[in-house]
């Protein structure tokens, strides 16, 4: 009897330790999100129209236009944005990033930028400013 006991605690022991130790759907998602842990690791956010992708400690590019601004017509690249409290300088703009947004007319760009990738900005015009 007393075996039968100590076995049973073993077992109902394994069974909390396992759903535990299970991490809940959905759980390694919200850690992605928060840029501010990742340094250099692909780490990607929306802010405002623009969705972003981090490429170094301080540094990010423009992917694409955000949920927030599939249908715009027009948008502004900033020189700096923030992901949870960090600010990151956008440097670059990723290849292709607007090549599908039809309905983007114009993108106004910081001097600041410093590379962009090959058709990065579709059929828009673009404009420069300080």
């Amino acid at each position: 009897m007393m075996k039968l006991k100590k076995m049973a605690f073993a077992v109902a022991m394994m069974v909390t330790v396992g759903t535990v130790a299970t991490p809940v759907n959905g759980a390694q998602a919200a850690v992605k999100t928060n840029c501010t842990t990742q340094v250099n690791s692909n780490c990607n956010f929306s802010s405002g129209k623009l969705k972003y992708k981090i490429t170094g400690k301080n540094t990010c590019t423009v992917t694409g236009l955000s949920s927030k601004g599939k249908n715009s017509t027009s948008c502004k690249i900033p020189s700096t944005v923030n992901c949870n409290g960090k600010t990151y300088k956008v440097t670059n703009v990723a290849n292709n990033a607007f090549k599908n947004c039809k309905k983007l007319k114009t993108i106004t760009c910081n001097k600041s930028l410093k590379t962009s990738g090959s058709n990065c900005f579709g059929k828009a015009k673009v404009k420069f400013c300080k």
